[in-house]
């Protein structure tokens, strides 16, 4: 049904035409039987591996303000679940009645809403911030003035005094998300007990070796000097005194957690601030796991400790980045509202007597019953389950957003960017690249089928209508296509027979970056104007470049080649909260594993250095090992084609 009124906007339903069954009944399958569709990644600008001279230059520009809107969204999301994901925007707002000059808005949408009591919290938490930076600035978050402990040898500690009382900054975002601090810091020591982390003087710290070139917070180059041979030593011995207080701390908060301080929370995070941001952090573990196991699985171990302890450090990192854009607000006499989105589950009726053989026939055949043997029960007792879900299927808070901006058209986003706390999920990734006028941080590519959005939208033109649609048709089109890889990868005999799922399931929360020297805060550019173009709003950042080989080769130099390998992960990751993102530590060997002797890239005897010189020069990014040889290969040509 459509209402259109040729003088304004008019209500039309975005699924018409369009087979909303097929949509529904295909992602339940893909859930079930592959719910992980691809690589994790993450926008380039929000890259985790930014060394100290790129995360200088982008803090003049947009990544400022993304950083500032992906800590938003973690204090927005509170004490963490699938249904407290969190999605923010920031909006611009010019001169009115009430108000002089500019305003900026942030606009926040959850899972299950954002009511009036969230805004409020939000805001007071936001005011609180503004009133800190107005009396004097840097005092809402713990660790603004940190010591240094030593004998004046040289081998100091950058650290905080034990007695030091957390701003109030930083105890509001502890005490909003509490749970998801207790629940880090149980898991950080179940993880160092498990690979047999030893404490400072059980291990000696590991042999300083040349490829191991690190990128330090600046405070503590000062401190120590650059990383070398010479300094090696004072390194480790930091990261080792560092990781045993965090340890220590969260011992003593595991033991009783419903009765430990705001304060020692704030310690708690900060300290894991400091030693998440030492890039000696993972080389440190590398040597002083106990664990025998092999050195893959190690690997994973020491990725899976620095990604914890990322956790426990986002909510300080959270505190200095608020702080720092509260600042600004405060010094240019900018206002900042925050207002959000009221959110209700959708009913789809058309699932209402669908039945488990009718998604199972839509498998093909070698899902139905009459196959030899049938299909596993737990199968069906999971798409039974899902089935019954129907009256609850929900909108996801970042199409929540692009619902919004299609109704209120009016309205100016500082940015295209939103900001989460976690990465988007694959159907609202792909949506949001399709529709055009936000974006999304990343994708962490797991799909979960309770997606949806509603029947009726209001639109601005026929144009905003079509755009929405053709995205919907998009997205439809493209769950029809992975069922038809389904159904390939599900038939022939023997070892074909059983199903392999092409990618292990992944994590899926925002990259832990531990953003450790933040400049003062510009105004940014994208602010100075009074409106972005249609153009600018409508089209989305560059996407990564995205493969779906299993190795990949990057020619560093013409000696040293990293290789880049897919670990293994538990696909049984639990829900949504549990799945995590893991990030690699700030350095520039992007890579742990750096082959010191690497194998030589195959190439035909008659290629000249020079070509390789060539192919040094021009090679960039990510190139898969099967491009690498195709383009050896042409300037083989072309060399034999010039000796001729």
């Amino acid at each position: 049904m459509v209402m259109r009124d040729s003088k304004g906007p008019f209500s039309q339903n975005p699924w018409r035409s369009l087979d909303r069954v097929a949509f529904c009944e295909n992602a339940i399958l893909l859930e079930v039987k592959d719910p992980s569709q691809g690589k994790a990644h993450k926008t380039p600008a929000n890259h985790s591996e930014l060394t100290t001279a790129t995360a200088a230059r982008s803090w003049r520009d947009e990544q400022s303000l993304r950083n500032f809107l992906d800590d938003v969204a973690l204090v927005a999301a509170g004490p963490g679940g699938k249904d407290k994901v969190a999605a923010v925007c920031l909006e611009r707002e010019w001169q009115t009645a009430e108000k002089s000059g500019l305003s900026l808005c942030l606009r926040v949408a959850r899972n299950e809403g954002f009511d009036e009591q969230a805004c409020s919290q939000l805001q007071h938490l936001l005011d609180q911030a503004l009133q800190d930076s107005v009396r004097g600035g840097g005092a809402g978050v713990a660790g603004s003035h940190a010591t240094v402990d030593g004998d004046g040898d040289g081998d100091g500690q950058l650290a905080v005094p034990p007695d030091q009382r957390p701003g109030p900054l930083l105890e509001s975002i502890v005490c909003a998300c509490r749970t998801r601090l207790e629940k880090h810091a149980s898991r950080l020591l179940g993880q160092l007990k498990h690979a047999q982390c030893r404490a400072v003087g059980k291990c000696s710290p590991p042999a300083y070796c040349a490829l191991s070139q690190v990128t330090e917070r600046a405070e503590i180059v000062d401190l120590f000097g650059p990383y070398g041979a010479h300094t090696h030593a004072r390194y480790m011995a930091h990261v080792a005194r560092q990781l045993d207080e965090l340890r220590h701390l969260c011992d003593e908060t595991d033991k009783d957690a419903a009765t430990v301080s705001p304060a020692t929370w704030c310690r708690v995070s900060t300290v894991a601030y400091q030693c998440r941001g030492s890039g000696t952090l993972r080389l440190y573990l590398k040597e002083n796991l106990g664990l025998k196991a092999k050195v893959g699985v190690l690997d994973t171990m020491v990725d899976e400790i620095v990604e914890r302890i990322g956790k426990l450090a986002r909510f300080c990192r959270a505190g200095h980045t608020i702080a720092m854009f509260a600042a600004w607000l405060a010094h240019e006499d900018i206002g900042l509202t925050v207002r959000g989105l009221a959110a209700s589950k959708i009913e789809v009726q058309e699932l209402k007597h669908r039945t488990v053989a009718d998604v199972l026939a839509r498998g093909g055949s070698q899902m139905q019953k009459r196959q030899r043997p049938p299909p596993d029960p737990a199968t069906e007792t999971q798409i039974r389950g899902k089935m019954q879900r129907w009256p609850r299927y929900r909108m996801h808070a970042e199409v929540q957003l692009a619902v919004f901006y299609e109704e209120q058209a009016e309205l100016e986003t500082v940015t295209a960017y939103v900001g989460g706390d976690k990465l988007c999920c694959y159907l609202c990734h792909e949506f949001l690249r399709r529709h055009g006028r936000l974006q999304g941080n990343g994708c962490h590519q797991s799909l979960y089928s309770l997606w949806m959005v509603p029947e009726s939208i209001t639109f601005v033109s026929s144009e905003r209508a079509d755009q929405f649609h053709e995205a919907l048709r998009g997205l439809c089109d493209l769950l029809e296509s992975r069922m038809l890889a389904l159904r390939g990868r599900s038939g022939g005999r023997g070892p074909e027979r059983k199903l392999k799922r092409l990618y292990a399931s992944q994590n899926e929360s925002i990259a832990n970056i531990s953003r450790i020297s933040l400049p003062p805060f510009p105004f940014p550019s994208s602010l100075s104007g009074r409106a972005s173009t249609p153009s600018q709003l409508q089209s989305p950042l560059p996407l990564p470049r995205l493969d779906d080989n299993d190795t990949e080769v990057v020619l560093v130099s013409r000696t040293c080649v990293a290789v880049y390998e897919d670990e293994d992960e538990d696909e049984d990751g639990g829900d949504a909260d549990e799945l995590e993102e893991c990030s690699q530590p700030t350095t520039t060997n992007q890579n742990p594993r750096i082959l010191s002797n690497p194998p030589p890239v195959p190439a035909p005897p008659s290629l000249a250095m020079s070509s390789l010189a060539v192919v040094d020069a021009q090679v960039s990014g990510l190139l898969t090992s099967q491009r690498v040889f195709r383009y050896l290969g042409r300037l083989c040509l072309i060399n034999s084609l010039s000796t001729n």
